[in-house]
Formats: structure tokens, sequence, C-alpha cells
């Protein structure tokens, strides 16, 4: 519960927030810009319940400004590149969300495929078993990320794995 001396504390260090999203360039026109204030708030709340309850001389409370302006900065650094991370990660994989066949995949020139390896059998392995090998070893999409692109369960998924392993086992023992 927030009283009112730590209401007034909070206010008082609360410019530092205004100060760090300037030095980012992350203007108040940006569209993530109310969020970013809202997780700075919450970053200073945090420092602020750490901070000892003593009386702070003029150099401290200098030095303890530049130790939330830095702490927040950082730390809004951090919420940012994870963010951006996974926005990138979502957005590579954008094209694969239609796949329902390995006919849709697009190459990849600078991977070497798994098709080149199994090239001999490679026509008489189902399609559903050629899409799994594409995704997982060419792409390396995880079980998830494969049956949310293709619209099936990961149980179906570890069901193909399975088949796989019987038919390149098989196919080794021939």
């Amino acid at each position: 519960m927030i009283t009112t001396t730590n209401e007034q504390q909070f206010e008082t260090y609360e410019p530092i927030i205004y100060g760090v999203l300037k030095s980012l360039n992350i203007h108040y026109y940006a569209s993530h810009y109310e969020d970013l204030v809202q997780q700075a708030r919450l970053i200073l709340w945090e420092l602020l319940q750490t901070r000892d309850t003593r009386e702070l001389t003029d150099e401290e409370h200098h030095q303890f400004n530049g130790f939330l302006y830095q702490r927040i900065r950082w730390r809004l650094i951090d919420l940012l590149r994870r963010d951006n991370q996974l926005h990138h990660h979502f957005e590579h994989y954008q094209p694969l969300e239609e796949i329902q066949e390995v006919s849709c995949l697009p190459t990849k020139p600078y991977v070497s495929s798994v098709k080149e390896l199994l090239h001999v059998e490679w026509p008489t392995l189902p399609s559903h078993l050629q899409t799994y090998l594409i995704a997982t070893v060419d792409y390396q999409l995880t079980v998830s990320e494969l049956a949310r692109y293709l619209g099936v369960s990961r149980q179906t998924l570890y069901t193909w794995r399975k088949q796989l392993q019987h038919y390149l086992i098989n196919w080794q023992s021939t």
C-alpha cells in the first residue's frame, strides 16, 4: 500500500522515467510509450522499496538519482531486447504458417538440406514425413511451433517422428 510519504517520494523520482525514455529515443507518440512508462514505474517502485529509509545528503541523493536512472534504463533495454527478439522470431517464421505440404516450404540455399542427404530414398518417403524432416532439420522448428503452423496436434507430430524413426531404421537395415 502506498502511503502519502511514499507517493511524494515516488513523484519526486518519476521524472527520471521520462528522462530514460527520452535517452532511448522513445517518444510519447510511439505505440508502446504508455506501456513502457508503466513498466518503468513498476521498476522504480521496486527499486524504491529496496532503498534504506534514512534521509540522504545532497551528494547521496544525486548518486541515488544516477543509480535509479541507470537501473531503469538497463531494465527497459532488457525488455525492449526481449520484445524485439520475440517479434523477430515470430516474424521470421511467418511464411511457414500456411504449410500443408513440403512443396510449400521455401528453399534455403545456404543450408544443406536433409533432402540432399536422403536423395535416394526421398521420393519414397511419405509427404507428411518429408514435411516433418524439412521443418525440424532445415528450419529447426520445435514440435510446438510446427504443430501450430501445420494445424495438427503435438501428439500427431510425435507419431510422425516415431514413423520416421521406424522408416529410417528399416531403410538403414536394407
